[in-house]
C-alpha cells in the first residue's frame, strides 16, 4: 500500500512539474515578446499589444490560484519564485548593463518578487 501511495504521489509530482516547465516557458516568451520587435527596448514607444505577460496570467489563471492559494505548500510558490528570478537575470545580462555596485543576484531576486507581488495583486 505504501508503495502504491508513493508511486501516484510521485506521478503527481512529474505530472506538476511538466506542466510547470509548461507555463514557465510561455511566461518566458510572454516576457520577450516586447523585445523581439526592436532592438533596444524603450518604454515610451512600447506597443500595448507587445505586453503579453498579462494575457499570460489570464491564460493560466487556475494555475495562479492554485500557487497562491493559502492552502498550497510553499513549494510551488518558491518554484515559481525560482523560475521568474531565472528569468530577470537572463533579462538583465542579455538586455541592460548593470553597474559593478549592484548585485544581479539581489537586483533580479527584487524584480521577481516585484512581478509575484504584481500576479498575486491581479489575482486578488
Amino acid at each position: 500500500m505504501y508503495q502504491h501511495f508513493t508511486s501516484v504521489y510521485e506521478q503527481k509530482e512529474a505530472l506538476f512539474e511538466e506542466y510547470f516547465q509548461g507555463i514557465m516557458e510561455d511566461l518566458y516568451n510572454s516576457y520577450e515578446e516586447p523585445y523581439r520587435a526592436v532592438t533596444i527596448l524603450d518604454k515610451n514607444q512600447l506597443d500595448p499589444n507587445s505586453i503579453r505577460i498579462f494575457y499570460h496570467i489570464e491564460h493560466f489563471k487556475m494555475f495562479y490560484r492554485i500557487v497562491f492559494s493559502k492552502n498550497v505548500l510553499l513549494t510551488y510558490y518558491y518554484m515559481l519564485f525560482d523560475g521568474i528570478h531565472s528569468l530577470m537575470k537572463r533579462d538583465l545580462t542579455t538586455h541592460y548593463k548593470m553597474h559593478d555596485e549592484i548585485s544581479i543576484e539581489y537586483y533580479s531576486a527584487y524584480q521577481a518578487n516585484a512581478i509575484i507581488g504584481l500576479i498575486i495583486q491581479w489575482y486578488r
